[in-house]
């Protein structure tokens, strides 16, 4: 439940999103993405002004869906979430692999510029 693991050959078509790409908070909409369900993993949520950071310390539950996604579309949503492949020390977000609370096989995106932002304690952004 929300472990991280390395990157591995295993395809993965499924995505933990907690924030702006939520259906009730979602701006844009990306073509060739899907909503599962509802979804948990275990971290630490941060404001981080208009839209949140995960980060994989902390024991909070952190609330949020599943969605799955084509082939093409993981990398506009790399691009909307700031992350480079060929630059990951200054990627806004990291991709990375982890599993939902219900034992889905999943990516996430780890926020990786943090800098004493407060921490959402109800683990759900749409609650901050």
């Amino acid at each position: 439940m929300g472990v991280l693991e390395s990157m591995s050959d295993k395809k993965i078509n499924k995505l933990f999103v907690y924030g702006t790409l939520m259906t009730k908070c979602r701006h844009l909409t990306f073509r060739g993405t899907k909503y599962i369900k509802e979804a948990q993993i275990v971290g630490t949520l941060l404001n981080v002004g208009s839209f949140p950071g995960y980060i994989t310390t902390g024991d909070t539950v952190i609330k949020g869906e599943l969605i799955e996604f084509e082939d093409g579309a993981l990398a506009d949503l790399d691009h909307y979430e700031g992350f480079r492949h060929d630059n990951l020390s200054n990627s806004l977000y990291v991709r990375t692999l982890t599993k939902t609370s219900d034992g889905d096989d999943c990516y996430v995106y780890v926020f990786n510029q943090v800098r004493n932002n407060p921490v959402i304690q109800s683990g759900d952004w749409t609650k901050r």
